[in-house]
């Protein structure tokens, strides 16, 4: 039984890592995205009659709309890095990284905190949980940083939506922020016709109280001892071979490592 549950992690261990190589290697970047969007934009809009001159021109003009948003959800992530690496908060996240030294208990506390910053802001939650996983996997022996890393994502992938710093309830609140168009039909809705509803507080607690008991089960997948055999971590290099690929050739390291004395590569 042992043999086979070794071979099929053996197979989902390749699967994953072949998986990984190949997204670092051909997953385009965001900007691929981004202009390829411009390009079907552009031909859907001749496609309906409109001249490449006005595309071009309206496009121009248009891009320039976007900087507050951009510039809000910039503010957004530099400000919850201020306030999680700022002194009095540090404290608050080694103070909390002490609290257990259960590696399933200290899962469940990322995700607690992750989601429960979440709710104040999405951009402190990010931060926050990031160090304070940061923090427990060096004070806490066995602890599964999988899971852990997995737990810090879950107030972004939860909950923020029903918190403080939700989009769309503000921005159906601001009445700067609502198309003309839009205003006409729905007028202003306050937050108190949306995140500070009942359903809204349910949804909430549900949601944290999952998140933060699963954990807490007697799991032998967040155990590293309960496990067939032991994952050791891996280098880039050493994934690349797992899976049958020969890595790349730096070759600008191998022409200066001719030239240099050893120590500059130590």
């Amino acid at each position: 039984m042992a043999d086979n549950n070794e071979k099929q992690e053996s197979v989902l261990e390749r699967f994953g890592l072949a998986l990984a190589v190949w997204s670092e290697k051909w997953f385009p970047d965001a900007w691929i995205f981004a202009l390829l969007g411009v390009v079907i934009v552009f031909i859907f809009g001749i496609l309906i009659g409109e001249s490449p001159e006005k595309l071009v021109l309206e496009g121009g003009k248009s891009f320039w709309t976007l900087i507050p948003f951009t510039m809000q959800m910039a503010l957004i992530i530099i400000g919850g890095y201020v306030v999680a690496t700022s002194p009095p908060v540090h404290l608050i996240i080694k103070k909390v990284a002490g609290i257990t030294t259960n590696p399933r208990a200290a899962i469940a506390w990322v995700a607690f905190f992750s989601m429960t910053t979440s709710l104040i802001s999405w951009g402190l939650s990010l931060i926050f949980s990031g160090l304070l996983v940061r923090e427990m996997a060096r004070n806490i022996k066995g602890l599964d940083y999988r899971a852990a890393g997995s737990a810090g994502y879950l107030g972004l992938g939860a909950v923020w939506a029903l918190g403080l710093s939700s989009s769309a309830p503000l921005m159906m609140s601001t009445k700067g922020a609502i198309p003309s168009k839009l205003f006409a039909i729905s007028g202003l809705i306050p937050l108190t016709q949306t995140l500070f509803i009942w359903p809204n507080f349910w949804t909430i607690v549900a949601l944290i109280t999952t998140s933060v008991t699963i954990p807490g089960k007697d799991s032998g997948g967040l155990r590293p001892e309960n496990r067939p055999h032991r994952c050791e971590p891996r280098t880039q290099t050493e994934a690349w071979r797992v899976v049958g690929i020969q890595p790349p050739v730096d070759h600008h390291r191998r022409h200066h490592a001719r030239l240099l004395p050893a120590r500059h590569f130590q």
